[in-house]
């Protein structure tokens, strides 16, 4: 690079931007610290866009006396500070949070007719300020900086010796009007830092170098001066490469998803518009609001100007996981208190343990409850009294249900709440020994509800990496809980302070906190994308293929499995856990947990980082874990190496090269397959058709012997409109014994498998189910059947014209429609959608939005 005869320039220039945003905030706080030291005060002028946002976070982070530093933009957009658009708002919701919370903050809004007509309003509030400390400028592709773009007519003026101190620009390359400091008062700075990064940039910095015309290009301006020390800042990558093909697939669900998104999200800004939303309340409906509420509470939930969080929670004392729950609003409710806010108990859902329900009638409703618990939470947060969410769940349905009623209130701030694992029980693989022997007839009931006792032996969430567990992974790596607080045990101190924490950081995202953040714009498509990412990466549950897809729907987007296909690809298998492994989700925690699988995929491009958090803008504060300190919280780094390589690994060294899904398809339907537990050599199976129309009926003909041979068992009509899509995970055992015994065999069905399954191949959530008339009610016992999770299809190997002429197979569900209370959901059970849809009840009326 030239810089021939500008000796007050010096380039600085970085391998990536990870690099570079480390070593540019270490300089900003020097030279904040020493102003501060030297003058008792600092001032700093930033600029706006997407380049600094991760700079910014890192200074946020930083302990700083921030209340003796002055922040103030180089230029801004003329619009509102809340406006979508606003330098000012990003400002806010980047810069100006955690440590930096305190820093005095200058806007360049103010509320005029035009931004011409705000400039003598905005002069005054700047006039008194003293030279800046330091300087911030970005550079576009013309060459301008700040809002001195060369296509503006009052270009000169703001580029003249004498001009005032800010003016209005009307860029006619770039929307809105603007406000921009002019060149002179930008100069008067004791230091100015260029910030480029990406290889485009350097060219354009190349070309301002090779000329002399100010006006053509304005960053010449301060090029060329040799007033003021200028460092430019510099790399070449806008961050570690992002993997192509995680980048290809999200830029794919938002192209898709183009109108249905918009939509989304001009519903959330009119919902906004409308608050605060206790506002809108009539005196009669607000007293009623806090009628059971203290004298203190009630004169702050008629202020309007205090935030008051909603609970919602699904506590029983029935399911272990959610057991600890019952002690959360109290603690909640104390630590919201404190900072001057309220929380009320907005209401209660219900929450299912598949664990007891498996094999029983029950397990009919597990599905649809996700639906239900969504419908309840909407229903406790319509009263309109909140300004914020803490949703309490953890077990299969409920944290997706509460994820599509929190996005159905998406203005809103939300946080999740988890309760952690219980402490590990015997051992994963001598809990399968057991069941596989009762299944066998050489153990009895006794010694088998022994095994199971010693397993699921206390409060908190069962160890193995089923479905629970794979929503407390995908909800962090969403950015959804405080970083690494997933898996911390419950009654632990630490447990009960990441508990107030969270309390605390919502009313802080609230419209009337300091960095106001709703879930429905938290919640884009790389957030989502990241979520299918982590639960590929550690083998997760299957359930998610439809949970997922609905949570995508709920905030505006469209996914699809062939998006789930796609990121398996590329995404490799980093944990072993049970089912993929030995290990439980205890021993997943002590080798380093979602902080260092986080990490892991971050380095590798196979995250996107820059994206919202609960904690923050950012994902890479999630690489860090909590540990309380002198009964303090604080974050930490989490280990650069994996504590136990067998169960947590890295990119370069994967238990295997690709995720632990792969999606089938061929005349049967499209299917979904957990690779992540097959052993080698059990990926591929090609044997002759057993059909079943329960799981009963396949349990009579193992006992009976009828399944000693290679087959693949076919149980249908266990879809989401036949049946209510129940797990069929009590199939495990048997299936395993033949599989154990050398036989190939496999599972083909329009059910679902529990996330603790994956020893044998299984094709799930087949679809069209066979109620609806697909194919999979065409399949015969005997018809020769390959279920290949290597090339991913599944077929009947039968001719396709006699295939296409067998009318479908019909069965008697009428056992299926009462008892355990499954008469009182048939309406909505036949309103579910396909398995590739979500299986989803929740959006019949808005077809015309996603199509």
């Amino acid at each position: 690079m030239n810089v021939t005869g500008m000796s007050k320039m010096q380039l600085q220039q970085f391998v990536n931007s990870d690099a570079l945003n480390d070593a540019f905030a270490a300089q900003l706080v020097t030279i904040l610290e020493q102003a501060i030291a030297e003058r008792g005060a600092a001032y700093l002028v930033v600029s706006g866009g997407r380049t600094p946002q991760v700079l910014f976070a890192k200074l946020a982070d930083t302990p700083l006396a921030w209340e003796k530093v002055t922040v103030l933009l180089a230029d801004d957009r003329y619009l509102p500070p809340d406006a979508e658009h606003s330098n000012e708002r990003l400002v806010r919701n980047t810069l100006l949070q955690r440590h930096a919370a305190n820093a005095r903050f200058i806007s360049l809004y103010a509320s005029a007719s035009d931004a011409y007509a705000a400039v003598p309003v905005i002069a005054n509030r700047l006039s008194a300020l003293p030279t800046f400390d330091a300087v911030i400028l970005g550079m576009g592709e013309d060459g301008h900086t700040a809002s001195l773009f060369p296509c503006c007519a009052e270009l000169a003026a703001g580029m003249a010796d004498n001009a005032p101190v800010v003016l209005a620009t009307s860029p006619t390359t770039a929307p809105y009007q603007r406000i921009t400091l002019s060149k002179a008062r930008l100069l008067q700075s004791r230091q100015l830092f260029l910030h480029l990064v990406g290889s485009n940039k350097l060219a354009v910095l190349e070309q301002a170098q090779a000329g002399t015309d100010q006006l053509a290009m304005p960053i010449r301006a301060f090029l060329q001066q040799t007033a003021v020390p200028m460092v430019v800042i510099y790399s070449p990558s806008k961050r570690l490469t992002m993997n192509p093909v995680i980048q290809r697939v999200t830029d794919r669900i938002i192209a898709r998803s183009s109108k249905s998104r918009a939509i989304y999200l001009n519903r959330l800004e009119e919902a906004r518009r409308k608050g605060p939303h206790r506002g809108a309340l009539s005196c009669g409906n607000l007293a009623h609001g806090f009628a059971a509420c203290n004298a203190s509470e009630k004169s702050d939930l008629r202020s309007l100007t205090k935030a008051n969080i909603a609970i919602i929670s699904s506590y029983n004392d029935m399911l272990s996981a959610h057991q600890p729950y019952q002690f959360y609003p109290e603690i909640i409710k104390k630590a919201v208190a404190e900072v001057g806010s309220v929380a009320q108990f907005a209401g209660g859902v219900a929450a299912m343990c598949d664990g007891v329900t498996q094999g029983q009638p029950g397990m009919e409703l597990s599905l649809i409850s996700r639906d239900n618990i969504a419908m309840a939470a909407a229903i406790g947060l319509s009263h309109n009294m909140f300004d914020g969410g803490l949703m309490l769940g953890i077990c299969d349905k409920i944290v997706p249900g509460l994820l599509l009623a929190a996005l159905s209130f998406g203005h809103l701030p939300f946080v999740f709440v988890p309760a952690g694992p219980m402490p590990s029980g015997i051992p994963n693989k001598e809990k399968a020994r057991v069941r596989q022997l009762f299944a066998e007839g050489k153990v009895g009931k006794e010694e088998l509800l022994e095994a199971e006792a010693k397993s699921y032996h206390a409060a908190g969430t069962c160890t193995f990496y089923g479905t629970a567990n794979s929503n407390q992974l995908v909800v962090e790596v969403m950015g959804l809980h405080l970083p690494g607080s997933s898996f911390i045990n419950p009654y632990t101190p630490l447990r009960d302070e990441l508990t107030r924490a969270a309390a605390r950081q919502v009313t802080r995202l609230t419209d009337l906190g300091t960095d106001y953040l709703p879930i429905g714009k938290m919640v884009d498509a790389k957030v989502v994308v990241n979520g299918i990412v982590g639960l590929l990466a550690t083998g997760g549950s299957t359930n998610h293929t439809m949970h997922l897809i609905a949570v995508a729907r709920a905030a505006g987007f469209i996914v699809n499995w062939d998006d789930f296909a796609e990121l398996s690809q590329a995404t490799p298998l980093l944990a072993k856990i049970y089912p993929n492994g030995q290990a439980d989700i205890n021993h997943f925690q002590h080798a380093g947990g979602v902080p260092f699988l986080i990490r892991t995929l971050l380095d590798a491009g196979l995250l996107h980082e820059d994206v919202q958090t609960v904690a923050g803008f950012g994902l890479r504060r999630y690489t860090q874990q909590p540990l309380l300190e002198n009964g303090k919280l604080r974050w930490v780094d989490a280990p650069l190496q994996s504590q136990d390589p067998d169960v947590l690994t890295t990119v370069d060294k994967p238990f295997k090269a690709t995720g632990g899904l792969q999606v089938l398809s061929g005349n049967i339907g499209r299917a979904v397959l957990k690779t992540s537990a097959l052993r080698s050599g059990t990926e591929v199976v090609k044997a002759p058709a057993v059909v079943f129309h329960s799981q009963h009926e396949l349990e009579a003909a193992f006992k009976a012997g009828e399944l000693n041979k290679d087959c693949v068992v076919v149980v249908r009509f266990q879809g989401p409109k036949a049946s209510g899509m129940p797990e069929l995970h009590k199939l495990t055992p048997p299936l395993g014994v033949l599989q154990d015994k050398g036989f190939k065999v496999a599972l083909v069905t329009d059910g679902r498998m529990s996330g603790a399954s994956g020893k044998v191949p299984a094709a799930i959530h087949v679809t069209p189910e066979a109620l609806d008339g697909g194919n999979i009610a065409r399949i015969q016992t005997g018809d020769l059947l390959l279920v290949d999770g290597e090339t991913g299809k599944l077929e009947v190997l039968v001719d396709a014209a006699e295939f296409a002429a067998r009318s479908p197979a019909t069965a008697d569900l009428s056992h299926n429609l009462y008892g355990m209370g499954r008469e009182m959901f048939g309406a909505m059970r036949l309103q579910l959608t396909g398995a590739e849809q979500g299986a989803c009840s929740l959006f019949v009326t808005e077809e015309h939005l996603h199509g």
